[in-house]
């Protein structure tokens, strides 16, 4: 309380020299503010000093676990804000990982579809060179078909011509040795 005295005495002098002087009991105004502060502070002091004491020592303690406990948070939020790179980090590993193995296995299934692709391919044109031998070997069993049909005709038409020129001339002889006359009779 002393190191307050100064302050007390400063603030208290304008007083005195407002009130104009004077004296109260013998003893200067000035004395009895001072006196009168004295006793105002210390009833202030040894009745709410406790208390208020108790007030800042318990908004101290309040402050000091409200500060721990914010540091264990901001601890807290360090480690969980490590896990969460960590873990990001590790994502990032496996997206790459997955995307590698994505490539590689699309790589293996293109070469897989192209081989099945080529052998397919080979395939087919087997399909059609069969199914061209087949028809080219259907149309020559035809073409000899109509051939030999179009040689029998042919040659039948031509042994029926002759037939035909043969028995004319048969037929003539024939009649050139009958006598129409003994016919007609």
């Amino acid at each position: 309380m002393a190191k307050y005295l100064p302050f007390i005495f400063i603030f208290s002098s304008p007083l005195y020299a407002a009130s104009g002087g004077g004296s109260f009991l013998g003893l200067p105004v000035w004395v009895w503010l001072i006196v009168n502060l004295i006793i105002f502070w210390g009833f202030i002091i040894y009745y709410l000093g406790p208390a208020v004491v108790e007030y800042l020592t318990n908004l101290r303690e309040s402050i000091k676990v409200k500060f721990v406990s914010i540091e264990q948070k901001r601890l807290e939020i360090e480690n969980i804000d490590e896990k969460i790179k960590r873990r990001v980090r590790e994502f990032e590993r496996e997206k790459e990982r997955i995307i590698e193995l994505a490539k590689r296995e699309a790589e293996r299934e293109r070469a897989r579809i192209l081989k099945r692709a080529r052998v397919e391919e080979a395939r087919i044109h087997r399909k059609i060179e069969e199914e061209f031998q087949r028809r080219l070997k259907q149309a020559k069993v035809e073409l000899a078909e109509y051939a030999t049909e179009l040689a029998t005709r042919t040659a039948k038409d031509e042994i029926e011509k002759r037939i035909k020129e043969k028995g004319e001339k048969l037929i003539l002889a024939k009649l050139s040795a009958i006598d129409f006359e003994e016919v007609i009779r």
